[in-house]
């Protein structure tokens, strides 16, 4: 049984996590907590480098596991899935590692490594129902284009039907499985994002937080900007990997 070659989704994960981990965490940690330049601009920017990277690298371990089950098979996935799973978790080890050494946080901050932990086990979840979905709507759909095509061929007529899988004709397709598995897979990280926005915002309202009617454009802008536009890259971006990767079938 053919395998999903593991070097190129290794380098790109574990190297995006490590920018993440060794430079934009620290950096926004610090900014935070520094009274004159928590309320700049720049603090604003790194919260939202970190938002984006966190979504579009999500998308990244999606595209890859769809790609996977699209190009071999559910069960060649699984070091794959271990790959995935191992680079979330070092995102979230190099992160600590890295704001002890600017000493931001203690070398033992239980309550920030049981969040952490929370936090990979959530995105690990992700991943494992992303790549459930993919199996559950790829080979399917892998064999009815298939027996179409055989059957196309036995009628000695060209197949004219709408591709259910490559190429891609638009930028969405109800009938196309990895269409619709990417958009399963981004709406189902966009809602995740939006409920822990919620917890936080209720969270801050609980110990004081003054939140009025006025405040509600602000906020909703601030999903837009921070979890809705970058889905929608991640959506894209999955596409891209699923169209380039392909050519390498």
């Amino acid at each position: 049984m053919r395998k999903p070659s593991l070097l190129w989704p290794a380098i790109v994960l574990f190297g995006i996590y490590a920018v993440y981990g060794a430079l934009l965490v620290p950096l926004n940690q610090y900014i935070g907590t520094d009274g004159v330049l928590q309320d700049s601009l720049l603090y604003d920017f790194t919260d939202a480098a970190l938002h984006w990277i966190e979504i579009l690298g999500l998308a990244l371990c999606f595209g890859f596991l769809i790609d996977g089950v699209h190009r071999f098979c559910v069960g060649a996935c699984r070091a794959l899935f271990c790959l995935i799973s191992g680079a979330l978790f070092f995102k979230y080890i190099s992160a600590y590692a890295f704001l002890m050494i600017w000493r931001i946080v203690p070398a033992v901050d239980l309550g920030e490594l049981a969040s952490m932990g929370l936090g990979w086990l959530v995105e690990a979840s992700e991943c494992a129902v992303v790549l459930l979905l993919a199996a559950l709507r790829i080979p399917r759909a892998a064999a009815l284009q298939k027996a179409r095509q055989k059957a196309a061929k036995k009628l000695g007529e060209p197949d004219e039907t709408p591709s259910l899988l490559l190429p891609f004709k638009c930028p969405f397709d109800r009938n196309n499985a990895l269409q619709t598995t990417t958009l399963l897979a981004m709406v189902l990280l966009a809602a995740i994002r939006l409920v822990l926005f919620i917890i936080d915002d209720l969270a801050a309202i609980m110990i004081g937080l003054t939140y009025t009617f006025a405040d509600v454009p602000v906020t909703l802008l601030y999903w837009l900007l921070l979890i809705l536009l970058p889905a929608a890259g991640g959506y894209f971006l999955i596409l891209l990997i699923l169209t380039k990767r392909a050519k390498t079938k």
